[in-house]
């Protein structure tokens, strides 16, 4: 269910209008919620297929440009609003 979540609506929705919005960004701080926002939806895709695929998922998560990050298993869950 992530996997088809994340492959209809993050890949072929959400990163492609990103791009879109990007290019059109009239300053930087507009370019930056964007991309705190992509990177939001990357670590949270990634903390839930973590229980399936640890190591891969930690691979990524490592490669992640965040300040003072632990390893993925102990980060928190995420949280259904």
């Amino acid at each position: 269910i992530v996997h088809k979540m994340r492959k209809e609506k993050v890949s072929d929705i959400y990163i492609e209008k990103s791009k879109a919005q990007m290019a059109s960004a009239k300053t930087q701080k507009e370019k930056e919620r964007t991309l705190a926002i992509l990177l939001y939806v990357h670590i949270t895709t990634l903390k839930l297929l973590h229980p399936n695929v640890p190591f891969i998922t930690e691979e990524l998560y490592q490669h992640l440009p965040i300040k003072n990050k632990s390893q993925l298993i102990i980060e928190t869950w995420p949280k259904n609003n």
